[in-house]
């Protein structure tokens, strides 16, 4: 399958490295990075990634051909090493925003970056960052997205296909997805760092709305009242408001 560049971007696409099969394209474009100059906006999307990875160290394994799993290299120098966690929200706001344009009700972000419709995943994202001293030299924005797939086995995911009924053209999808995820990225670099978070709260499950939590105590119920600046998250229970870093507290969806 071949994936053509990007026509209407500015620069995103305009590079696309295709692998048929590859274990992660974020490790394959971190790598790229030692061996040479890449360009901003370089793409590399395989067909068939085995060895995905997510957050907290969880895999993301998709089956081949029915799904888009790509990583994209930004160079955000504008971005302050403490505002790192916008890029997260903008680009789980640019799936949403790819996600609603297909007439999909009920997309929400699941804090830090996965993309539910419902209670089921549809989309997951892993943003790894290259510092050099106080900047952000290179970030790869790692995003797959079910299109086609229909079995998930016993994990609760879902598909563009499931939900809409109709089977999509990744290629296409490719297309229209990377505009989105431009718009964000230029959003950021314009400063609109105040718009985002709005928008990225406002996308939030769980927020200002109860949903049962797990810490380190055990269960609680909590309702989100604020992402930080630096991701942490701040969930108000029994009258208190806690924060939380990424490992230390997950939703339960069940």
């Amino acid at each position: 399958m071949v994936y053509e560049t990007v026509n209407d971007t500015l620069f995103t696409a305009k590079q696309i490295i295709y692998l048929p099969e590859c274990p992660s394209t974020n490790d394959f474009l971190l790598a790229e990075l030692n061996r040479q100059t890449s360009v901003e906006g370089l793409v590399v999307i395989t067909n068939k990634q085995t060895a995905g990875k997510g957050q907290r160290g969880n895999t993301w394994i998709t089956e081949p051909g029915k799904n888009l799993t790509f990583s994209i290299l930004f160079k955000p120098v504008f971005v302050l090493p403490k505002h790192q966690f916008f890029m997260s929200m903008a680009c789980s706001l640019a799936v949403a925003d790819w996600l609603k344009s297909l007439n999909i009700n009920d997309v929400k972000v699941k804090w830090p970056n996965d993309v539910y419709v419902g209670k089921k995943k549809i989309a997951g994202i892993l943003i790894e960052n290259q510092l050099r001293g106080t900047i952000i030299q290179h970030s790869v924005w790692g995003i797959g997205i079910n299109i086609n797939q229909t079995d998930f086995g016993d994990f609760p995911a879902t598909s563009v296909y499931q939900i809409i009924g109709v089977e999509q053209d990744v290629r296409s999808c490719f297309q229209s997805l990377i505009l989105c995820i431009e718009k964000r990225y230029l959003q950021l670099k314009a400063g609109l760092n105040k718009h985002i978070k709005q928008d990225y709260l406002s996308s939030l499950l769980a927020y200002q709305t109860m949903q049962q939590f797990e810490d380190a105590d055990g269960l609680f119920m909590g309702k989100i009242e604020d992402v930080l600046d630096s991701g942490h998250v701040c969930i108000q229970q029994s009258g208190s408001i806690k924060q939380y870093d990424l490992k230390e507290v997950k939703m339960i969806l069940d």
